[in-house]
């Protein structure tokens, strides 16, 4: 299946920034596929969850999202989240990532705020 893309080029989680597929002149929406205006979703993250943002460079190599999770889960027992940002960062290139890759981890805090952190490097 690999990785769903826009035109058969544009992977989908670089769509938001690309102009090129922005302004290619139609008036019909199939002629303008990426568009900047984004699906937007609320919801809670329980105290003992985590949230990963990571850009596709992450699991691009042989590093599946379910890894990563997992990977996140047990360093954050006993390691600071900036750390573990940095961590999957390097995981992936050690595991054959080529592109850019970031990671920001988010943290329920009290009173609902997040704590982020994260980490970015330039691929292989």
């Amino acid at each position: 299946m690999g990785v769903p893309r826009v035109n058969g080029q544009l992977s989908m989680t670089r769509a938001f920034g690309n102009g090129v597929h922005k302004r290619t002149g139609g008036p019909d929406p199939r002629d303008r596929p990426v568009t900047a205006l984004p699906q937007l979703q609320d919801f809670e993250l329980g105290a003992n969850e985590f949230l990963i943002l990571g850009c596709d460079g992450i699991s691009e190599g042989s590093f599946p999202n379910a890894d990563v999770v997992q990977f996140a889960a047990n360093r954050l027992q006993t390691s600071d989240p900036a750390q573990v940002a940095c961590d999957i960062c390097h995981e992936a290139i050690n595991k054959g990532s080529k592109d850019n890759v970031s990671c920001i981890i988010v943290l329920p805090s009290h009173g609902g705020a997040g704590a982020s952190t994260g980490c970015d490097h330039a691929g292989g």
